[in-house]
């Protein structure tokens, strides 16, 4: 009976690294422990590639993975990126790609390593087309755009990948958009394997049933926060001395001018004269106080840490100081 050929299924690539790696692992003492290492990394390997040929793509990516933690081979790495892919995994398998066609190999490295890099990079190129991506755009009219933040499926989303499109696996995801005073929205987008780009837009604002914020209150129903209306009120109180000192200030002005036509003036008018120039020194830092009392309190609210959605403390809910702001018009509103 004539003996039978068996042909191993492995395509020449991986065969060759495999040898390679059971080589290697005898040429070295096996007291280092390189060789068990090697050893290992070898039979975790075979064991992920059989799986791949079998479909069990799961379980190969669990071989791969361990066998790249012992010793790393690109060769393993290439499969782990297919394994990926076959799931579905569309961006993690690029990135998988792409660590095997960006490494620099050794000019006299293994052939097998070269074979896997030009396949890598083969697959790579085809992959680009097939993973969907979606740009989002947040509008937060209360909040500065560096104040918010966004995450896809719980996992936070830099402000540089904002910039750009975002490639994800195909599938159903969920985005969720949140900013202080603004709330937080969630949208569900459904992205199929070499769509178009999607463009997710969201607009946020009070929640759902949340009443729009009064008069002097920050959104979500919170009071502004004591500093705030202290400074506030000082700004008030301080471009109200300023107008009622440059007021007495022109007065007093227009009277010595009265009596002394023509300089120089006559002594007994030096009172005056100081009266009017030191009413125009308080009318002047009056208003410069003022002015930056209120600008300071405008800041106080807009980013005070203590300005969270989390509702006005129990205590204090019985008595509010709250400043208001009409066309023309503006004062302070109190509640007991």
């Amino acid at each position: 009976m004539r003996p039978r050929t068996v042909r191993s299924r492995l395509p020449l690539g991986f065969a060759l690294a495999l040898a390679l790696l059971a080589t290697r692992a005898h040429a070295q003492p096996e007291t280092s422990g390189t060789g068990r290492d090697r050893a290992a990394a070898r039979a975790l390997a075979g064991a992920g590639f059989a799986l791949f040929q079998a479909g069990d793509y799961a379980r190969a990516i669990e071989r791969l993975r361990a066998a790249e933690q012992i010793v790393h081979a690109p060769t393993h790495v290439l499969y782990l990126a297919r394994a990926l892919a076959k799931l579905g995994k569309l961006a993690e398998a690029r990135e998988q790609y792409r660590r095997v066609a960006d490494e620099v190999l050794a000019k006299d490295g293994p052939a097998a390593f070269r074979q896997a890099q030009a396949e890598a990079r083969q697959e790579l190129a085809a992959l680009a087309a097939r993973i969907p991506a979606v740009r989002i755009a947040v509008q937060c009219p209360a909040a500065a755009a560096s104040a918010g933040s966004v995450d896809i499926d719980g996992k936070p989303v830099g402000a540089a990948e904002l910039a750009g499109p975002i490639q994800l696996d195909p599938g159903e995801h969920r985005i969720r958009a949140r900013a202080p005073r603004c709330g937080a929205l969630e949208r569900t987008v459904q992205l199929r394997e070499g769509g178009a780009q999607q463009v997710v837009s969201m607009t946020l604002g009070p929640a759902d049933g949340e009443p729009p914020a009064a008069p002097g209150q920050a959104p979500g129903g919170l009071p502004l926060p004591v500093p705030a209306l202290a400074l506030l009120g000082a700004g008030i109180v301080g471009v109200g001395v300023g107008t009622v000192a440059g007021v007495l200030a022109i007065d007093k002005a227009s009277e010595l001018k009265d009596r002394c036509p023509s300089n120089p003036c006559p002594p007994e008018n030096e009172d005056l004269a100081d009266s009017a120039t030191a009413l125009a020194h308080v009318s002047t830092v009056g208003f410069a106080v003022g002015i930056a009392a209120a600008g300071a309190g405008v800041l106080w609210w807009l980013f005070a840490p203590g300005a969270s959605p989390a509702g006005p403390d129990p205590a204090a809910a019985g008595a509010a100081v709250r400043p208001w702001i009409g066309v023309g018009e503006a004062g302070l509103r109190a509640s007991f």
